[in-house]
């Protein structure tokens, strides 16, 4: 009965290893995407041609401003989720 126990333990304690690990990656994820999004918005400046001076400055502001949220959006990550995965590495060094 008690090495029952123990293997149910061992097996608990592996499935939340996991959980974190998983959690720590999607955090890395969420954070790689948004960086990637406002790079992409960058990229999207002046690759039209033949369009007006006005709506040219538009579209630049229009890319230029979400560009910035997506950074936003990576900083609020690090900000808010940073400290988790540091205090997982702190608890489990191999994650």
């Amino acid at each position: 009965a008690l090495r029952v126990e123990w293997c149910k333990a061992r097996a608990r304690s592996l499935r939340w290893k996991e959980e974190v690990l998983l959690l720590c990656e999607e955090i890395q994820w969420m954070r790689e995407f948004s960086l990637w999004k406002a790079r992409w918005w960058r990229d999207q400046i002046g690759r039209r041609e033949g369009i007006s001076k006005e709506l040219e400055e538009g579209m630049t502001a229009y890319a230029l401003q979400h560009a910035v949220f997506e950074e936003k959006c990576a900083e609020l990550v690090s900000a808010r989720w940073d400290y988790l995965v540091e205090h997982a590495k702190g608890v489990r060094p191999d994650i």
